[in-house]
């Protein structure tokens, strides 16, 4: 006979009854979720919709929001970890759009009817992707604007002093190809006095780049270009050798960049890929496949000598993947499948690894259409919504939905969400308390004896059993101590009487 069933909740639980199959109920848990600050466009020009992740420094949190603000191109905005301090470090100047009419021979002259190109301004606007910290200073990327229309990449202080526009991406000229790359969408990453990037779209070959350039602006190089796309004629999915149009910030270690593209590859469900800080040994770790491993992969991290990432479509139930791979690309798994449910899909944001548990978030879910923070250990079991957000009334609710932005301090998550708040523009949020994800009981019966055995990634779990479920219910340690056998967690337990209850407790 084997049993199982898994329930989340702190304290983690799961029941087994013996004589019956499974039963398991759900004690409210003591969550903490807190509105930090609801972004109010309209009355107080702060921004709107947060698509970014937020960088922690101390008490205080920085971020971008892509939309809002005076001009409706975006603000860089800080607020303090308790909600206090909420500070518009910057505005995005407005977009100047030009329209380009023929004349004589081909060429090209500013004036009434025509063709847009796109707008331009001195310092960038949609600034989509998060912000990196070196010292006081903050720097990102704007996906349009800047002198060329194509985005650019700023600095700016911690206090909103300094502003200044490091590079503008150069205007391609009637063809996708530059010398820079197009329109970024991912923030930077730091070492040192050196920034890392990727640009959407541009370069020398015309599909996007990686890219470094100093921290005074200087010295801009492209480190890969992605090739061009073609469509592979048996599968109708738009192919190539490397992948195409990285759309996510990139992660470092050592003298490695690793980072994901959202197209092509030999599968056509984009890459991940590594390459070296100086441009060298550029490698395709793994090419996604829509119906198996899902498409697009945009977020992603690194735990060890481990990458988790995100897709947010494709994979076996249609709605994403959570998956993870070796540094040197071997080891692929699909940890988990999300489905249009209500356990979240479209998982967008980054990922967080403490404790062998990998946390993450959804954009939608099928409940409530507005998001859920999961959990799930990194051997791809236990997979939990610890955390679906709250109803939509009229646009707006609590703390937020559809987050794009966590990370984890002291315990506490904390996360920006592009929609819902007091405003329905957006919010930031935290989150103290969280369940862990218990992860699933197995057990087995063998003559007199019953074996209890769980995952070793679930650390902190011991087993109890109690014979009546009726209340006043009393609960009592199962000895000896869980062993590892076999690399699970083992209970053995005698079967006395006609009736058990096992629950596993952190």
């Amino acid at each position: 006979m084997l049993t199982k069933h898994a329930a989340f909740m702190r304290p983690a639980l799961v029941q087994v009854l013996l004589a019956a199959g499974c039963m398991a109920s759900r004690p409210a848990t003591a969550q903490t979720a807190a509105n930090l600050y609801s972004f109010t466009p309209f009355t107080q020009n702060d921004g709107s919709n947060p698509n970014g992740g937020m960088v922690l420094s101390g008490n205080t949190l920085y971020g971008t929001t892509a939309n809002g603000g005076t001009n409706y191109t975006g603000t860089l905005f800080r607020v303090n970890t308790d909600g206090s301090g909420y500070t518009n470090l910057h505005t995005f100047s407005a977009n100047v759009y030009q329209v380009f009419t023929n004349f004589g021979g081909g060429g090209i002259k500013p004036g009434g009817g025509g063709e847009f190109i796109n707008p331009t301004n001195a310092d960038g606007s949609a600034p989509n992707g998060g912000l990196a910290l070196v010292g006081n200073t903050l720097y990102g990327t704007a996906h349009g604007g800047g002198l060329g229309g194509y985005g650019n990449i700023f600095a700016i202080n911690t206090d909103g002093s300094g502003f200044t526009n490091l590079h503008n991406f150069s205007t391609p000229v009637n063809s996708p190809t530059n010398s820079d790359g197009l329109s970024p969408f991912a923030g930077l990453i730091a070492a040192g006095n050196t920034l890392f990037g990727t640009t959407s779209e541009g370069g020398s070959r015309g599909w996007g780049t990686v890219f470094r350039i100093n921290t005074d602006g200087s010295g801009l190089t492209e480190l890969k270009a992605f090739d061009g796309l073609a469509m592979d004629p048996t599968t109708y999915y738009y192919t190539n050798a490397d992948g195409a149009e990285p759309h996510g910030h990139l992660v470092l270690a050592g003298g490695t960049l690793y980072g994901t593209t959202t197209q092509g590859g030999s599968l056509g469900g984009g890459t991940i890929f590594a390459v070296g800080t100086n441009g060298s040994g550029f490698t395709t770790l793994h090419t996604l496949s829509s119906a198996i491993s899902g498409t697009s992969p945009n977020a992603l991290t690194l735990a060890g000598n481990r990458l988790y990432g995100t897709t947010p479509a494709g994979g076996a139930a249609g709605g994403g993947t959570l998956f993870a791979l070796n540094t040197n690309g071997s080891g692929f798994s699909t940890l988990h499948s999300f489905a249009y449910d209500a356990a979240g899909f479209n998982a967008i944001a980054d990922v967080v690894v403490s404790s062998n548990i990998v946390y993450g978030a959804t954009e939608y879910d099928a409940q409530n259409f507005t998001g859920t923070i999961f959990g799930i250990y990194t051997d791809g079991t236990g997979f939990t919504t610890l955390y679906p957000f709250a109803a939509l009334n009229f646009n707006t609710n609590v703390i937020g939905s559809g987050p794009t932005g966590l990370l984890l301090a002291n315990n506490v998550f904390y996360g920006s969400a592009s929609y819902g708040g007091a405003t329905g523009n957006g919010a930031i949020f935290s989150l103290s308390q969280l369940p862990v994800p218990a992860p699933e009981l197995n057990l087995t019966v063998q003559g007199n004896e019953v074996m209890l055995t769980w995952s070793t990634n679930a650390s902190g779990f011991s087993v109890q059993v109690t014979t009546n479920l009726a209340p006043p219910v009393v609960w009592v340690p199962v000895t000896p101590a869980p062993t590892i056998v076999n690399g699970l967690e083992m209970v053995t337990n005698a079967v006395a009487g006609n009736l058990k209850y096992y629950r596993l407790i952190h």
